[in-house]
């Protein structure tokens, strides 16, 4: 059975800077206490959007969202 790890990125910050809570944003990094991945830098781009780099799969994935 395959059970995966959420992996925090985010806080929810409130307009002051304080942390208002911590929420799973990008998930499935680890699986049966192995890593997947592992995101060592975040870019973020003119569009909202964010790069993040992952040195264990050699890989940059594109996040964005939708309204």
């Amino acid at each position: 059975m395959k059970v995966a790890v959420p992996l925090k990125l985010s806080a929810v910050v409130n307009p002051d800077g304080t942390v208002k809570s911590m929420e799973p944003f990008l998930t499935g990094l680890v699986e049966n206490n192995s890593y997947l991945g592992r995101p060592v830098d975040v870019l973020v781009l003119k569009d909202g959007s964010l790069l993040v780099s992952d040195d264990h799969a050699g890989a940059v994935y594109r996040v964005s969202y939708r309204k």
